[in-house]
C-alpha cells in the first residue's frame, strides 16, 4: 500500500488483498479486502486503517459467507520510555445457509503498548505490551449445532481471512473452542508480554520473540467434558519465534522463520499441554 504526501499533515491511500483457497474441483474459498488508510497531525503521528473483508465459498462451501473488519488506530507518542500505542477493533459476521440458516458475530478489541527499543547498532530490545478481548455477541444457533459444526455454538474471534478453510462447516473462520470445552455467549483475555530482540551483522540478521502469554476463555452455562463448572478455564501459552536472514550479497537473501509454541491449561482439577512447530525457508532474489 502507498499512502501519497498531502498538505497540513494529512496523508489518504487505498489498498485491495485477496486470499484464495482451492481444494481441486471439491471446494474453494475467496475474501477479498479493500483497505482505506488515512493519517492525521505532524509527522502522520495518527495513522488510522480500515480494511473490510468479505468472504465466500463455492462448491462444497457454497452455503459460506462471512464478513470481518479489523479497523485499528496507531498514535506515535512524543515520549522517552513509550513509543506507540495501537487500538485495534475486529467485527466479524458468519453465514451458513445449509438445512437452516445459521448466524453468529463477534466483537474484540485489542490495545498495545509498545515502549522505545534500546541497545546498540548490533543488538536492540524491543519490548510490548498487549492486551486482548473477543467475545461472541450472537451465538450461531442451539446447542445440538456444537458437535455438528466444530464448535460454532458460540464463536468469539470469527474472521473472513482466515487460511486454509479445510472443512466445509466453516469451522476454520472462528475462535477454536479447547477440546471438550463448551460455552454460551463465549470470551477469551489474554495478556501478552514480548521483548523482540535483534542481533545484527553485515551479512546476518537475527530477531527473537519469546513468548508468553495468560489466557481466560469463559462464557454462560459452562460445560468441560460434559461437567458444568463456574470457574472460566485458564492457559498459559509459552513459546519462541525465530526469524533468520543471510544476505551473501545485495541482490540475494536466504531466510528461515521457526515458531515453536506450547501451552497448558487447568480447568476442573483437568490438566494438558500442547506444543506445535511450524517453519518456513526460502530465498528473495531483487533485481
Amino acid at each position: 500500500m502507498h499512502i501519497p504526501t498531502a498538505t497540513n499533515g494529512l496523508a489518504w491511500g487505498g489498498g485491495y488483498e485477496l486470499d484464495h483457497y482451492e481444494n481441486g474441483k471439491e471446494y474453494g474459498y475467496m475474501a477479498h479486502t479493500p483497505v482505506i488508510a488515512l493519517s492525521f497531525l505532524e509527522k502522520h503521528a495518527l495513522k488510522l486503517n480500515f480494511p473490510v473483508s468479505i468472504g465466500y465459498g463455492y462448491g462444497a462451501l457454497k452455503d459460506l459467507k462471512v464478513y470481518s473488519t479489523l479497523s485499528h488506530a496507531r498514535y506515535n507518542i512524543p515520549n522517552e520510555v513509550v513509543n506507540q500505542v495501537r487500538l485495534y477493533v475486529l467485527y466479524g459476521h458468519l453465514e451458513i445457509n445449509k438445512t437452516q440458516k445459521i448466524q453468529a458475530d463477534s466483537l474484540g478489541f485489542q490495545f498495545g503498548i509498545y515502549f522505545h527499543a534500546f541497545g546498540n547498532d548490533k543488538f536492540s530490545f524491543d519490548p510490548y505490551l498487549t492486551l486482548i478481548y473477543y467475545t461472541s455477541i450472537k451465538d450461531a444457533s442451539h446447542p445440538e449445532l456444537y458437535s455438528k459444526l466444530g464448535g460454532l455454538l458460540s464463536p468469539y474471534n470469527i474472521s473472513a481471512t482466515a487460511h486454509n478453510p479445510s472443512e466445509g462447516n466453516g469451522a476454520d473462520f472462528v475462535s477454536t473452542m479447547p477440546e471438550g470445552f463448551y460455552a454460551e455467549k463465549a470470551y477469551f483475555f489474554s495478556i501478552r508480554p514480548r521483548l523482540g530482540l535483534t542481533a545484527e551483522s553485515d551479512f546476518i540478521t537475527l530477531y527473537g520473540e519469546p513468548i508468553f502469554s495468560y489466557n481466560i476463555i469463559g462464557g454462560k452455562n459452562m460445560k468441560y467434558n460434559g461437567e458444568k463448572f463456574n470457574v472460566p478455564l485458564m492457559q498459559i501459552s509459552y513459546g519462541l519465534y525465530i526469524e533468520l536472514y543471510i544476505n551473501p550479497t545485495k541482490e540475494l537473501t536466504l531466510f528461515l522463520e521457526a515458531d515453536m509454541r506450547g501451552n497448558s491449561q487447568s480447568v476442573l482439577g483437568y490438566n494438558s499441554t500442547g506444543f506445535s512447530f511450524d517453519s518456513c525457508t526460502g530465498l528473495q532474489w531483487f533485481f
